[in-house]
């Protein structure tokens, strides 16, 4: 801005100094025409003497037109009055910018309660501006500190795996018994439903997408037969199917903290 301003100044001082030199660069022209003149009658006088010396012009014609100072002074005050609308623009939009910027620098202690206030369940913690609030997308549902979602189209244990991970998440991986309880009320019991567990070739056992190992104090491990290399859930149990089957399927991914 300081720039800005002083090229403004400048440019208003050599304005005001152009300007009337212009004036005094016209009347010295002028001024050089009538001596021109002048010189021209003075000779012209000594060969013929018999006729009287008179002026090419009158007196004030060593002055410029009025016309050319009147439209010299009227250009000059509107190029004046410009440069003045831009410094009072220029200020004005660096006055905003300080406006906004001291806005912005509140914006995320205000974006922050505002989101605390509209999307936030009282359930979720207590009135303390520093308790924790977890969020899931559209169509997700909470549960502890995990994102849960459920299809309703069918696909093979590896399409499945693959939709979750467009959807950011990875197939279910069950940690906790009372998981199990709460997908109850997001899938429906007699179906089957993909989750994130398989059978490692190299290691010959079952584990989970998050390359934990199957807890058998937590849930007895599927039984296994031929091929059934792919975990899957229904009736509240674990059970084990061909990787080339199509079920239903369960997302998860961690929730959004604000």
């Amino acid at each position: 801005m300081c720039l800005t301003i002083g090229a403004v100044s400048t440019t208003l001082r050599l304005l005001l100094t152009v300007c009337p030199f212009e004036l005094l660069l016209c009347n010295l022209r002028r001024s050089m025409e009538d001596e021109e003149g002048y010189t021209a009658l003075y000779l012209r006088s000594k060969r013929d003497t018999s006729r009287p010396a008179t002026p090419a012009r009158k007196q004030g014609a060593a002055q410029c037109p009025r016309w050319y100072q009147i439209t010299l002074c009227a250009t000059c005050f509107v190029i004046v009055l410009l440069v003045a609308a831009i410094v009072a623009l220029v200020l004005q939009m660096e006055a905003e910018k300080r406006r906004i910027g001291a806005e912005v620098g509140t914006c995320p202690v205000k974006c922050h309660s505002l989101l605390r206030s509209k999307l936030c369940h009282q359930s979720q913690g207590s009135s303390s501006g520093n308790s924790t609030c977890k969020l899931c997308p559209t169509h997700w549902h909470l549960y502890k500190d995990q994102c849960y979602w459920s299809s309703t189209d069918v696909k093979s244990w590896n399409e499945s795996k693959d939709d979750c991970a467009v959807r950011n998440s990875h197939l279910l991986v069950i940690r906790r018994k009372e998981e199990m309880e709460f997908l109850k009320q997001i899938i429906e019991a007699t179906r089957t439903y993909w989750a994130g567990l398989f059978v490692s070739l190299q290691e010959k056992r079952w584990v989970w997408m998050t390359e934990s190992q199957f807890d058998q104090t937590l849930f007895q491990e599927p039984n296994q037969s031929g091929e059934e290399y792919c975990g899957a859930i229904k009736n509240n149990r674990i059970i084990s199917d061909f990787c080339s089957a199509v079920f239903r399927w369960v997302c998860q991914k961690d929730p959004i903290l604000i």
